[in-house]
Protein backbone atom coordinates (compact mmCIF):
# COMPACT_ATOMS: atom_id res chain seq x y z
CA UNK A 1 0.00 0.00 0.00
CA UNK A 2 1.41 3.36 -0.98
CA UNK A 3 1.05 5.84 1.88
CA UNK A 4 0.61 9.33 0.54
CA UNK A 5 -0.44 12.63 2.02
CA UNK A 6 -3.57 13.39 3.94
CA UNK A 7 -5.47 16.58 3.12
CA UNK A 8 -8.41 16.66 5.48
CA UNK A 9 -10.15 19.93 4.79
CA UNK A 10 -10.31 22.75 7.27
CA UNK A 11 -7.07 23.95 8.81
CA UNK A 12 -7.71 24.92 12.43
CA UNK A 13 -4.86 26.46 14.37
CA UNK A 14 -5.39 27.45 17.96
CA UNK A 15 -2.47 29.66 18.86
CA UNK A 16 -2.29 31.35 22.22
CA UNK A 17 -1.49 31.10 25.87
CA UNK A 18 -3.68 28.06 26.54
CA UNK A 19 -3.17 25.75 29.49
CA UNK A 20 -3.46 22.04 28.57
CA UNK A 21 -5.67 21.45 31.60
CA UNK A 22 -8.49 23.58 30.17
CA UNK A 23 -8.48 22.02 26.70
CA UNK A 24 -11.28 19.66 25.75
CA UNK A 25 -10.49 15.98 25.25
CA UNK A 26 -11.49 16.01 21.57
CA UNK A 27 -9.83 18.72 19.47
CA UNK A 28 -9.99 17.22 16.00
CA UNK A 29 -7.32 17.05 13.32
CA UNK A 30 -5.01 19.64 11.78
CA UNK A 31 -3.38 19.16 8.38
CA UNK A 32 -0.65 21.52 7.21
CA UNK A 33 -1.25 21.81 3.43
CA UNK A 34 1.57 21.16 1.00
CA UNK A 35 3.61 24.31 0.43
CA UNK A 36 2.50 25.92 3.70
CA UNK A 37 4.89 26.67 6.54
CA UNK A 38 3.61 27.22 10.07
CA UNK A 39 5.90 28.45 12.86
CA UNK A 40 4.68 28.46 16.44
CA UNK A 41 6.65 31.03 18.46
CA UNK A 42 7.62 30.92 22.11
CA UNK A 43 4.64 31.15 24.50
CA UNK A 44 2.13 30.16 21.79
CA UNK A 45 0.46 26.74 21.58
CA UNK A 46 -0.93 24.61 18.74
CA UNK A 47 -3.63 22.14 19.79
CA UNK A 48 -5.23 19.14 18.09
CA UNK A 49 -5.57 15.43 18.72
CA UNK A 50 -3.55 14.71 15.58
CA UNK A 51 -1.44 17.03 13.42
CA UNK A 52 -0.32 15.90 9.96
CA UNK A 53 2.87 17.76 9.01
CA UNK A 54 6.54 17.54 8.05
CA UNK A 55 6.26 14.87 5.38
CA UNK A 56 6.08 14.60 1.61
CA UNK A 57 2.81 16.17 0.50
CA UNK A 58 2.42 18.11 3.74
CA UNK A 59 3.62 21.51 4.79
CA UNK A 60 6.07 22.10 7.62
CA UNK A 61 5.37 22.74 11.26
CA UNK A 62 8.13 24.36 13.32
CA UNK A 63 7.85 24.71 17.08
CA UNK A 64 9.97 27.05 19.18
CA UNK A 65 10.10 24.35 21.87
CA UNK A 66 8.06 21.30 23.04
CA UNK A 67 5.79 23.46 25.20
CA UNK A 68 4.32 24.89 21.97
CA UNK A 69 2.50 21.56 21.41
CA UNK A 70 -0.38 21.10 23.82
CA UNK A 71 -0.69 18.03 26.00
CA UNK A 72 -2.06 14.93 24.29
CA UNK A 73 -1.23 16.01 20.73
CA UNK A 74 0.49 13.68 18.28
CA UNK A 75 2.35 14.99 15.22
CA UNK A 76 2.17 12.44 12.40
CA UNK A 77 4.39 12.81 9.34
CA UNK A 78 2.98 11.28 6.18
CA UNK A 79 3.54 7.52 5.86
CA UNK A 80 3.27 6.88 9.57
CA UNK A 81 1.61 3.70 10.81
CA UNK A 82 0.90 2.96 14.46
CA UNK A 83 0.27 -0.55 15.77
CA UNK A 84 -0.42 -1.42 19.42
CA UNK A 85 -1.17 -4.52 21.48
CA UNK A 86 -2.59 -4.39 25.00
CA UNK A 87 -3.66 -7.16 27.38
CA UNK A 88 -6.84 -6.48 29.36
CA UNK A 89 -8.61 -9.08 31.50
CA UNK A 90 -7.15 -11.99 29.58
CA UNK A 91 -7.95 -10.56 26.12
CA UNK A 92 -5.47 -9.01 23.68
CA UNK A 93 -6.68 -5.84 22.00
CA UNK A 94 -4.91 -4.84 18.77
CA UNK A 95 -5.29 -1.36 17.32
CA UNK A 96 -3.67 0.27 14.31
CA UNK A 97 -3.96 3.39 12.17
CA UNK A 98 -3.20 4.22 8.57
CA UNK A 99 -2.34 7.67 7.29
CA UNK A 100 -3.65 6.99 3.77
CA UNK A 101 -4.58 3.91 1.75
CA UNK A 102 -4.21 3.13 -1.94
CA UNK A 103 -5.87 -0.02 -3.29
CA UNK A 104 -5.97 -1.56 0.18
CA UNK A 105 -7.91 -4.84 0.23
CA UNK A 106 -7.35 -5.35 3.93
CA UNK A 107 -5.28 -6.80 6.74
CA UNK A 108 -4.56 -10.34 7.82
CA UNK A 109 -3.96 -10.36 11.57
CA UNK A 110 -1.19 -12.83 12.38
CA UNK A 111 0.05 -14.22 15.71
CA UNK A 112 3.32 -15.91 16.53
CA UNK A 113 3.72 -18.54 19.23
CA UNK A 114 7.09 -20.32 19.51
CA UNK A 115 8.26 -19.13 16.09
CA UNK A 116 5.23 -20.05 13.96
CA UNK A 117 3.03 -17.36 12.37
CA UNK A 118 -0.68 -18.12 12.03
CA UNK A 119 -3.52 -16.01 10.67
CA UNK A 120 -6.19 -15.17 13.25
CA UNK A 121 -8.58 -13.20 11.07
CA UNK A 122 -9.06 -10.56 8.41
CA UNK A 123 -10.04 -6.89 8.66
CA UNK A 124 -11.31 -5.21 5.51
CA UNK A 125 -9.44 -2.13 4.30
CA UNK A 126 -10.82 1.13 2.89
CA UNK A 127 -9.64 0.72 -0.71
CA UNK A 128 -8.24 4.10 -1.69
CA UNK A 129 -8.65 6.99 0.73
CA UNK A 130 -6.83 10.17 1.66
CA UNK A 131 -8.18 10.14 5.20
CA UNK A 132 -6.68 8.58 8.31
CA UNK A 133 -8.45 5.45 9.58
CA UNK A 134 -8.30 3.38 12.74
CA UNK A 135 -8.77 -0.39 13.01
CA UNK A 136 -9.22 -2.88 15.85
CA UNK A 137 -9.05 -6.63 16.37
CA UNK A 138 -9.57 -8.74 19.50
CA UNK A 139 -7.76 -12.00 20.29
CA UNK A 140 -9.61 -13.85 23.06
CA UNK A 141 -6.71 -16.35 23.45
CA UNK A 142 -9.09 -19.32 23.52
CA UNK A 143 -6.56 -21.56 21.74
CA UNK A 144 -3.49 -20.44 23.70
CA UNK A 145 -1.92 -22.93 26.11
CA UNK A 146 -1.69 -21.94 29.77
CA UNK A 147 2.12 -22.25 29.75
CA UNK A 148 2.48 -19.68 26.95
CA UNK A 149 4.19 -16.53 28.23
CA UNK A 150 4.75 -14.40 25.11
CA UNK A 151 2.75 -13.62 21.98
CA UNK A 152 3.85 -11.58 18.97
CA UNK A 153 1.53 -9.99 16.42
CA UNK A 154 1.90 -8.47 12.96
CA UNK A 155 -0.32 -7.31 10.11
CA UNK A 156 -0.13 -8.56 6.53
CA UNK A 157 -1.50 -5.65 4.52
CA UNK A 158 -2.83 -6.89 1.16
CA UNK A 159 -3.48 -4.73 -1.90
CA UNK A 160 -6.32 -5.29 -4.34
CA UNK A 161 -3.74 -6.51 -6.87
CA UNK A 162 -2.40 -9.15 -4.47
CA UNK A 163 0.78 -7.38 -3.41
CA UNK A 164 1.39 -7.30 0.32
CA UNK A 165 3.70 -6.05 3.04
CA UNK A 166 4.11 -6.72 6.76
CA UNK A 167 3.78 -4.24 9.59
CA UNK A 168 6.25 -3.93 12.46
CA UNK A 169 5.67 -6.47 15.21
CA UNK A 170 4.21 -5.89 18.64
CA UNK A 171 4.26 -8.29 21.57
CA UNK A 172 2.27 -9.19 24.65
CA UNK A 173 3.55 -10.84 27.82
CA UNK A 174 1.03 -13.16 29.45
CA UNK A 175 3.10 -13.63 32.62
CA UNK A 176 2.86 -10.00 33.67
CA UNK A 177 6.54 -9.24 33.12
CA UNK A 178 6.28 -6.25 30.82
CA UNK A 179 9.26 -3.95 31.36
CA UNK A 180 8.35 -0.74 33.13
CA UNK A 181 9.63 1.30 30.21
CA UNK A 182 11.51 -0.04 27.17
CA UNK A 183 12.57 1.69 23.97
CA UNK A 184 13.99 0.45 20.68
CA UNK A 185 14.23 1.54 17.06
CA UNK A 186 15.23 0.07 13.71
CA UNK A 187 16.72 -0.14 11.15
CA UNK A 188 20.15 1.08 12.22
CA UNK A 189 21.09 3.28 10.53
CA UNK A 190 17.79 4.42 9.01
CA UNK A 191 17.25 6.59 5.96
CA UNK A 192 13.74 7.72 4.97
CA UNK A 193 11.84 5.92 7.73
CA UNK A 194 12.39 4.40 11.14
CA UNK A 195 10.26 2.24 13.37
CA UNK A 196 10.05 3.16 17.04
CA UNK A 197 9.13 0.38 19.47
CA UNK A 198 7.94 1.33 22.93
CA UNK A 199 6.69 -0.87 25.75
CA UNK A 200 5.08 0.54 28.88
CA UNK A 201 3.87 -1.39 31.92
CA UNK A 202 1.23 1.15 32.92
CA UNK A 203 -1.06 3.47 31.00
CA UNK A 204 0.55 6.90 31.13
CA UNK A 205 1.15 10.14 29.25
CA UNK A 206 4.25 9.84 27.09
CA UNK A 207 6.24 12.31 24.99
CA UNK A 208 8.40 11.20 22.04
CA UNK A 209 10.93 13.56 20.45
CA UNK A 210 13.94 13.50 18.17
CA UNK A 211 16.88 15.69 19.27
CA UNK A 212 20.14 16.56 17.57
CA UNK A 213 23.33 15.83 19.49
CA UNK A 214 23.37 19.40 20.82
CA UNK A 215 20.02 18.73 22.49
CA UNK A 216 17.82 20.80 20.17
CA UNK A 217 14.42 19.36 19.30
CA UNK A 218 14.30 18.32 15.62
CA UNK A 219 10.95 16.53 15.56
CA UNK A 220 8.13 16.19 18.07
CA UNK A 221 6.27 12.94 17.49
CA UNK A 222 4.01 13.06 20.55
CA UNK A 223 3.51 15.38 23.51
CA UNK A 224 1.91 13.79 26.60
CA UNK A 225 0.03 11.28 24.44
CA UNK A 226 -1.71 8.66 26.59
CA UNK A 227 -0.37 5.20 25.71
CA UNK A 228 -2.09 2.12 27.09
CA UNK A 229 -0.03 -0.46 28.95
CA UNK A 230 1.42 -2.76 26.30
CA UNK A 231 3.56 -2.77 23.18
CA UNK A 232 3.50 0.00 20.57
CA UNK A 233 5.19 0.36 17.17
CA UNK A 234 5.32 3.62 15.21
CA UNK A 235 6.65 4.11 11.69
CA UNK A 236 8.08 7.63 11.48
CA UNK A 237 9.18 9.35 8.27
CA UNK A 238 12.71 10.77 8.47
CA UNK A 239 13.25 11.64 4.79
CA UNK A 240 13.32 15.36 5.52
CA UNK A 241 15.73 15.05 8.47
CA UNK A 242 19.38 15.68 7.46
CA UNK A 243 21.85 12.81 7.73
CA UNK A 244 23.70 12.55 11.02
CA UNK A 245 23.49 11.26 14.60
CA UNK A 246 20.40 12.01 16.71
CA UNK A 247 18.87 11.14 20.06
CA UNK A 248 15.43 9.55 20.27
CA UNK A 249 14.00 10.65 23.61
CA UNK A 250 10.90 9.15 25.23
CA UNK A 251 9.62 10.54 28.52
CA UNK A 252 6.80 9.80 30.89
CA UNK A 253 6.12 11.40 34.23
CA UNK A 254 8.02 8.60 35.93
CA UNK A 255 10.81 7.68 33.52
CA UNK A 256 12.97 8.71 30.60
CA UNK A 257 14.71 6.65 27.91
CA UNK A 258 17.17 7.83 25.28
CA UNK A 259 18.50 5.93 22.28
CA UNK A 260 21.10 7.09 19.81
CA UNK A 261 20.10 6.73 16.17
CA UNK A 262 21.84 7.52 12.90
CA UNK A 263 20.04 8.83 9.82
CA UNK A 264 21.90 8.20 6.57
CA UNK A 265 20.40 9.19 3.20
Amino acid sequence: MTKRTILTGILALLLGMLLPSILSAQRGTITIPQGASISVPQSAVICADTIFANGTGHGTLTLADPSCLCSGSVVIPVEMLTFSATLQKGVVHLAWTTATETGNYGFEVQRNIDGAWNTLGFVEGRGTTTKAHSYQFTDKLQDVQLETTQLRYRLKQIDLDGQYEYSPEVEVRLDGTLPQFALGSFPAPCNDQMTVRLTVAETEATSIRLHDIAGHVVMIIAQDAVLAAGSHSMMVRTAEVPSGPYLLVVESREDRRTEKIVIRH
